[in-house]
């Protein structure tokens, strides 16, 4: 099964639509958030909409918690805070119900192709949405979860870390580049 990832559209319609398309070319037959769908820009609820429609499975993002919780808000900066503000004005209350019940994890498969972890901010990290951004912090959050892979949003910086089988034992980064034809978004 072919599954798709997206994280961190911040109520983008435009660059939604376009993602959809493309994990549609190619064949994504299960499409996976790994939270924020709402904060920053201007459709949050038609990209809750979207999301609530075509996702199985969504994690909850620092945007989505502070929709749904003015506490989380005072963490933010003013244009993001007055941002996830207007947002949590315009949504209905289903959506707002549905962005509080999102879960901070979930794991594939429920059914899914491998043993995948997935969450919006560092795993194993007390803070609930630590970016995870070097070899050092991959390497802690490494026993934070028992799937073979994890999936991680928040950061807005594709890449991606892998453990050496070697004798030391060493986590790396390797880059990520967009596929070579189609849009960049």
């Amino acid at each position: 099964m072919r599954v798709g990832l997206i994280s961190d559209v911040h109520a983008n319609l435009q660059a939604l639509h376009v993602v959809l398309a493309r994990l549609e070319e190619e064949g994504v037959e299960r499409l996976v958030c790994l939270g924020d769908v709402v904060g920053y820009g201007g459709d949050p609820e038609a990209c809750v909409a979207l999301v609530r429609e075509r996702a199985s499975t969504c994690v909850m993002g620092n945007h989505d918690a502070a929709a749904v919780h003015p506490w989380v808000r005072r963490t933010f900066h003013s244009s993001a805070r007055l941002a996830v503000e207007a947002h949590s004005g315009w949504l209905d209350v289903s959506d707002l119900a549905w962005l509080a019940d999102l879960p901070a994890t979930a794991r594939l498969p429920d059914p899914g192709p491998a043993d995948l972890f997935l969450t919006h901010g560092t795993p194993g990290e007390e803070a609930p949405f630590t970016y995870l951004l070097d070899e050092d912090q991959a390497a802690r959050a490494l026993g934070s979860f028992r799937e073979r892979f994890a999936a991680v949003g928040h950061t807005h910086v594709p890449a991606c870390f892998h453990e050496d089988a070697g004798r030391d034992r060493r986590v790396r980064r390797r880059g990520l580049r967009p596929p070579p034809s189609g849009p960049e978004v």
